[in-house]
């Protein structure tokens, strides 16, 4: 009996020691999960910046453009 005991003992200690190695991967995963979440945030406000300013370029250029074309007809 103690010989049976003996070697569950052992299979539970097994099995925690697995799960232990099993939360640091998740942990690794979680935390580089994280980071392309907060890197994928940061490029989507990137992307949108630069479509505003794209888009007052195109404004500003359209403005001058009327501008040449008022001056040169008069």
């Amino acid at each position: 009996m103690s010989e049976h005991l003996g070697a569950m003992a052992s299979r539970v200690d097994l099995k925690m020691s697995l799960l232990k190695d099993v939360m640091v991967e998740y942990r690794e995963i979680k935390h580089v999960i994280d980071g392309v979440t907060k890197e994928k945030e940061r490029l989507e406000q990137e992307k949108e910046r630069f479509q505003h300013e794209k888009e007052m370029l195109q404004h500003e250029q359209h403005g001058q453009l009327y501008y040449m074309h008022v001056k040169f007809c008069f």
